[in-house]
């Protein structure tokens, strides 16, 4: 049975400005955050069966897998093809980037998985802790920083 887990949040700056940090193949943008220490690609490129492998700051390495990619709708999906020792399976993430006028947009941040050895409410709490921090890190570099401004790093 699979369980869901969904985080989003409205954000002070345009999809244009947000989504760079969210896509498939720039998710190194996100390094400073400090959520993992590397990513390495087998296939950089957005298309449908590209894989990376990021190592976390503790040195565990997880493997995702991009299923599905739409650039129009500023959104994708991936698999974890190995979840190291995370207590989950069959995990599906789901990521959008929505625009909400000129000057806003939401992050929906989203995921299928089945619980292993603890709940789901349990894996809801773990996942809210790390998309709200993916977030957090996004709302620092675009909110407040002038139209034509590369993202802080």
């Amino acid at each position: 049975m699979f369980e869901h887990a969904t985080v989003a949040a409205r954000l002070a700056a345009p999809a244009e400005r947000v989504w760079p940090f969210l896509r498939w193949e720039s998710l190194e943008t996100m390094l400073p955050g400090g959520f993992f220490k590397r990513v390495d690609y087998d296939e950089r490129r957005p298309v449908a069966g590209a894989t990376r492998t990021i190592t976390l700051g503790d040195g565990r390495t997880i493997r995702e897998r991009l299923e599905t990619i739409s650039a129009a709708d500023l959104a994708y999906s991936y698999r974890l093809i190995d979840t190291a020792d995370f207590p989950l399976a069959e995990y599906v993430g789901h990521v959008r980037v929505t625009p909400a006028g000129a000057k806003a947009c939401s992050i929906r941040f989203a995921c299928e998985f089945t619980p292993l050895g603890i709940t789901a409410a349990q894996w809801r709490e773990i996942y809210g802790g790390m998309q709200e921090a993916n977030i957090s890190f996004i709302r620092a570099q675009v909110e407040n920083v002038k139209p034509n401004a590369e993202p802080r790093r």
